[in-house]
């Protein structure tokens, strides 16, 4: 494409460009906090840097992070579906310093925002846009600030998601244009959290079936190359877990296979109602303040009230009427946004209903994925009655009233931004330890990282014992830790001679061997929780001794 085309390009669509960003300030500020305060993988975050760093090596990832609740069912190891949140990482994990991580997945988040709010523009026009992009900031204040920006497994699909739901439903509307890219998403969302693969299964079935019927009307004469495409993009977003389960036995496939057929208790169908009750009721949570994991289950353990589930049986009752109403209008996209709502709501009832019992606790994070769902049903429900029910087109809006509706999503989106604040993490702890560690460790050294911690310590201890791997590993190290089975056989290893130990300690008294690197009091990560009976800070203490 010549300059000029470019330059052609962005002058027609930066309206919606312009507004995607200013959707986007949330995200946008939280991308800021992140390189402000050092942001660096621990935890979770550590372990999927460390697999995104091992995209390019000889032992690439096959599959996904480790899945704790079919594990439990099967007493064997399963794993979430697939890597392509690795792949996402391989770069900035591998070339790039820590933070970077977490800015991509805050400028995918940007991309997926501004896409939504471009989609938007293509299937209701202006107002329809306006509308969406006014919905998302004031649907991002419902998730956690860090969840903007985390690259946690089942954070990182929720704004990929919100562009799903609008790729879906404009795909099934006929725009066969979007095909590959609609596969490209709904792989990643499936393959992210094994909570989304009933959405992400759902939204592509809506697209297939909605666009062959289109299709098969129309008859476009460029279908075929999209259609390759999309095939070709379908294979090798899923060759990791193909290849996994060809070489592998009994492969996670299998696994997950027997696991969702074991006779084993789950959580149920009441669980799964309240779900899409509390997804699209009066109030939906997207329209609620802040709902982090504690909150989302005590809404899933609560009865709804009155209102709630009256509003969510009309708004069920809507999209059926307004898939009916599409279907004797003949208004494709019409009956494609209301099947798709109606397929979405289900999956945001099965999904949840399916988990087992023990996992119950899993849904706080898992379903975060719910308040952009929610926003969006009650945007194309909304959009389809007034489709539907407008007796004559409108005529096209005026300069000042598309920049008094801009005015006003600016004014709604910095309301948003203002509440971006995430928790304190200790990045600045984990980043003296790892510079001061650079001092002390020989430089072609082998290294092992052990720990000593509690049950009850479990994230603190492990969130520095794997930001540590991660640093060896990106500083180029062999490294090993046997005390953390996650991270598979390759680092089961003792180490031999030479081998430098590098030890994490969480409120364990002092040793007399070995040289302290570091003794960081570290704010206990359930302290917010009303019936944590803990003490609030935890001392870890890094040090270093020879084996």
């Amino acid at each position: 494409m010549r300059r000029a085309d470019i330059g052609a390009w962005l002058a027609e669509r930066r309206l919606v460009l312009a507004l995607g960003l200013v959707a986007a300030a949330p995200i946008l500020v939280a991308i800021v906090r992140v390189i402000s305060e050092g942001w660096a993988p621990m935890g979770d975050d550590a372990l999927i840097a460390v697999r995104s760093y091992e995209v390019f090596t000889s032992h690439p990832p096959l599959v996904g992070m480790p899945s704790t609740g079919p594990t439990g069912v099967l007493d064997e190891q399963t794993f979430h579906l697939g890597p392509l949140l690795f792949w996402l990482l391989a770069v900035p994990a591998h070339f790039l310093g820590p933070s970077s991580l977490a800015v991509t997945v805050g400028l995918v988040n940007v991309a997926c925002v501004m896409g939504s709010v471009g989609l938007a523009r293509r299937r209701g026009g202006l107002p329809f846009m306006f509308a969406t992009a006014a919905a998302i900031p004031v649907m991002l204040m419902s998730l956690p600030p860090e969840s903007l920006c985390d690259v946690w497994n089942p954070a990182a699909p929720v704004m990929p998601f919100l562009l799903l739901t609008f790729l879906a439903w404009s795909t099934a509307s006929g725009d066969h244009r979007l095909l590959p890219l609609t596969v490209v998403a709904g792989s990643f969302v499936a393959q992210c959290h094994l909570i989304y693969v009933a959405a992400a299964g759902g939204a592509l079935a809506v697209a297939g079936i909605g666009l062959f019927l289109s299709v098969r009307r129309e008859r476009p004469p460029d279908l075929r190359p999209w259609l390759i495409a999309a095939l070709v993009v379908g294979l090798l977003c899923w060759s990791g877990p193909l290849v996994d389960q060809a070489f592998h036995r009994p492969g996670n496939l299998v696994l997950l296979k027997r696991a969702a057929q074991a006779d084993t208790a789950s959580l149920g169908k009441a669980v799964g109602a309240r779900s899409v009750i509390r997804t699209i009721g009066v109030p939906p949570w997207w329209l609620r303040n802040q709902r982090g994991p504690l909150q989302r289950i005590g809404d899933l353990s609560n009865t709804p009230g009155p209102l709630t589930v009256a509003s969510a049986l009309l708004v069920l009752l809507g999209l059926a009427g307004v898939t009916w109403a599409g279907l004797r209008a003949r208004r494709r996209d019409v009956v494609a946004g209301g099947a798709l709502a109606l397929v979405l709501c289900v999956a945001v009832g099965t999904a949840p209903s399916s988990v087992p019992a023990a996992s119950f606790a899993s849904l706080g994070y898992g379903l975060w994925w719910a308040s952009p769902l929610g926003m969006w049903v009650w945007l194309v429900l909304g959009w389809s009655l007034a489709t539907l029910l407008a007796p004559v087109r409108l005529p096209a809006p005026s300069r000042r009233a598309v920049v008094a509706a801009g005015a006003a999503v600016a004014v709604v989106a910095a309301l948003a931004a203002s509440t971006v604040d995430p928790p304190h993490e200790p990045f600045e702890d984990l980043r003296t330890a790892t510079d001061r560690l650079d001092q002390r460790l020989s430089p072609d050294a082998p290294v092992r990282v052990d720990a000593d911690y509690d049950s009850s310590a479990v994230f603190t201890g492990a969130g520095f014992q794997l930001g540590i791997v991660y640093w060896l590993l990106h500083d180029g190290r062999a490294v090993t830790a046997p005390s953390l089975p996650d991270l598979g056989s390759r680092y089961a290893s003792p180490g031999g001679p030479g081998t430098e130990v590098v030890r994490v300690d969480v409120n364990r008294p002092p040793r007399r061997t070995g040289t302290v690197i570091g003794r960081f009091p570290v704010a206990a990560e359930t302290s917010d929780n009303p019936f944590f009976k803990g003490p609030r800070t935890r001392l870890v203490v890094v040090s270093l001794a020879g084996d």
